[in-house]
């Protein structure tokens, strides 16, 4: 080994990574093995810190340190500091280096595929120039780790690629090709790999050199925890956390914290890409609470929402609120083509046409909370109307203020809900209050609504006020004589 190759080595274990890139420059022209070598375990002492100066380290004849520069793909697969596209750019230019080098190219693509998700697995493999029994193999197993999750376009990506994989590993054999007769055996065995778990002696040891750590291992040890056998669910945490999250893995990882650890719910939806159904109940074995906080961030149909909480201990009345109703348990009695096509035409939907009927029987049942469960699942003005009308009659104790929820830009209060909730207010304020609430919120005053708040007895200057802030269209010849009889006499308004 030379001097420069010795002291960049030393720079490398002692962290003065400045001195070796200087030592490095001053020694451009006259590298030998020693000092390739030395120059790769020093990038890879650096990447984590600096990966922009590690990278540059790296140079395309690299590929005769074939061993040092495994390690370093390994590292730079793992780091989360380089960004994927960075990583992925390196790889290929690497194996577009080595090609007709059958060894080296798969000893590349093993140690970049041991810490990454399918697509970059996939795209590795087709840059091979004859791809070994061995590469097909790890490709097999990522393949099959995320066949089971994702979207079903995905899995029907990946189904195709399998069978072209295991199509071309039968052509192999056809030719006289048993060699690859172990790549069929470990395909049909990484099925119960994936199921059964691996043995924790051989992941033991295989955390004891950092080569030897892979998303595999990691979704091994998250597994092992999940079945109960002796694996703490920090350890494969622990692995995964400083390193780069994979897509692949997240899944298998938010099962274990659901199972395991649920308490820490909020630190798994934000570091992993966990999303829809899975966030939902992953969020939901903590507590309903959470549950539904998530719910109404995830964007899956309400059914689906409703199945995974009523898993949890979450009361009904929260539970009401997010099913849905089937179907119409009583359609319209009697009604005519005719009939339906006006209501058509006025803005009514099938659902709507299917729904009222029932309504209205949950308002004459005094099913409230059915009442108010089919406005949210059919905001218009009839249901608001029956839900109201329902609540106010069989629920006293809800209150007027809570009511003012079910109004809003979307659905406006007509005339009647403002006089039932006006008049059924504790007092003139809460009145005034609900008259400015609606209004506010594009309910049109007129002399109904003001008969209404006249009758709950407000003082005559507040009533004055209103009145004559009223347009010109809410007002009529009634209550301007009603007004000037309360200003003439000075008192309080009578039935």
């Amino acid at each position: 080994m030379s001097v420069v190759a010795s002291f960049v080595a030393e720079c490398a274990r002692s962290g003065r990574w400045v001195r070796g890139v200087m030592a490095l420059h001053s020694s451009i022209g006259a590298e030998d093995a020693s000092i390739g070598r030395a120059r790769l375990r020093l990038a890879s002492s650096i990447l984590r810190k600096h990966w922009c100066a590690a990278l540059p380290l790296i140079r395309p004849e690299d590929v005769q340190y074939v061993d040092d520069l495994a390690r370093l793909v390994h590292e730079c697969s793992m780091c989360a500091e380089v960004p994927a596209d960075v990583f992925d750019s390196a790889v290929v230019k690497l194996l577009t280096r080595a090609r007709g080098k059958d060894e080296i190219q798969t000893q590349l693509f093993l140690s970049a595929t041991k810490w990454t998700n399918w697509h970059q697995a996939t795209r590795f493999f087709t840059m091979l120039d004859t791809p070994g029994a061995l590469c097909r193999d790890s490709l097999m197993i990522l393949l099959m780790n995320a066949l089971g999750s994702g979207s079903i376009s995905k899995q029907h990506t990946i189904g195709l690629i399998l069978s072209q994989l295991k199509l071309t590993n039968s052509r192999h054999i056809g030719n006289g090709r048993r060699d690859h007769l172990s790549s069929i055996s470990a395909a049909n065995a990484a099925h119960s790999y994936i199921e059964k778990g691996t043995d924790l002696v051989k992941v033991w040891s295989a955390l004891r050199e950092r080569d030897g750590i892979s998303t595999k291992l990691v979704m091994s040890l998250a597994r092992a925890a999940i079945q109960g056998e002796r694996c703490s669910w920090k350890l494969p945490l622990s692995i995964h956390g400083r390193n780069r999250v994979v897509g692949d893995s997240t899944e298998v990882l938010s099962k274990m914290i659901a199972i395991c650890c649920p308490q820490h719910w909020r630190a798994a939806l934000g570091h992993f890409v966990v999303e829809g159904r899975l966030a939902l109940w992953l969020a939901s074995r903590y507590s309903w609470e959470a549950g539904l906080v998530v719910s109404k961030l995830v964007s899956i149909p309400r059914r689906e929402k409703y199945d995974i909480l009523c898993r949890c201990a979450i009361p009904l009345p929260q539970l009401r609120g997010i099913a849905t109703v089937a179907g119409a348990k009583i359609r319209l009695s009697n009604a005519s083509k005719r009939s339906i096509a006006v209501r058509l035409a006025s803005g009514y939907t099938t659902e709507e046409l299917q729904l009222s009927a029932f309504a209205k029987v949950c308002q004459k049942n005094g099913d409230w909370e059915t009442s108010l469960s089919l406005f949210h699942r059919v905001a218009t003005e009839e249901f608001q109307q029956r839900a109201v009308q329902c609540i106010l009659a069989h629920c006293p104790g809800f209150g007027v203020k809570k009511l003012l929820q079910l109004v809003n830009e979307h659905c406006p209060a007509n005339t009647w809900t403002t006089s039932m909730l006006v008049k059924h207010s504790d007092d003139w304020v809460e009145a005034l209050y609900v008259l400015r609430h609606v209004m506010a919120r594009g309910t049109r005053c007129n002399p109904q609504i003001l008969s209404a708040f006249m009758d709950v007895q407000p003082p005559v200057d507040v009533v004055s006020t209103v009145v004559r802030n009223t347009t010109f269209a809410g007002r009529s010849e009634g209550i301007m004589r009603r007004l000037e009889i309360l200003e003439i006499s000075g008192k309080s308004p009578q039935h």
